[in-house]
């Protein structure tokens, strides 16, 4: 039997080439489960909001976000997302655009929305009556496209490097001077 000595490092102590090889071999260490419920938490919590009760929510980072869901007007829906989400401006102008269309139709649009494929259709009603409506579709395109954007984001930041050597160096991983987890 013979005893071997090997010297360890932490990411801060190794060269800039093993640090590189460190964060790739983690790549997808963030996203190895479900990360993205708290995503769709926030996504729902918007959603009601404005009106939408959703209720599947599929997705693809880099292609869309799609959803199973029904649409009736909430009053006060504009002030409600301003003060739930102060900075998401994207998602203030939905709200507005959703208040200005139902003025229009004096508060009686409804819609179900269903997910197909890569993209979400709409039936809508008018006081309960069938009616065609694509700019209510339209609305609802543009808070799916914020719903992608927001899942798109959150994935990109969670196999960033700064995600990935934030997660390494609060487990104090160690490695070799190449940049292998020891």
């Amino acid at each position: 039997m013979r005893e071997m000595t090997t010297m360890v490092y932490s990411f801060a102590e190794l060269s800039e080439t093993a640090q590189e090889r460190a964060l790739n071999a983690f790549r997808d260490v963030n996203v190895d489960f479900p990360w993205w419920w708290s995503t769709f938490d926030t996504i729902r919590t918007a959603g009601k909001l404005i009106g939408l009760d959703i209720d599947m929510i599929y997705f693809d980072t880099d292609l869309y976000c799609i959803f199973n869901a029904d649409y009736e007007y909430v009053r006060g829906a504009v002030k409600a997302v301003q003060a739930e989400f102060p900075r998401m401006t994207d998602l203030h102008e939905v709200a507005q655009k959703l208040q200005a269309l139902q003025k229009r139709h004096f508060y009686s649009l409804s819609c179900n929305v269903a997910s197909q494929r890569d993209t979400n259709s709409y039936q809508c009603f008018r006081f309960g009556e069938d009616y065609e409506c694509e700019d209510l579709g339209d609305i609802i395109d543009d808070f799916a496209y914020w719903a992608w954007v927001l899942l798109r984001d959150e994935y990109e930041y969670l196999t960033s490097d700064e995600a990935i050597q934030e997660m390494i160096e609060s487990n104090e991983y160690e490695f070799d001077e190449a940049g292998n987890l020891s």
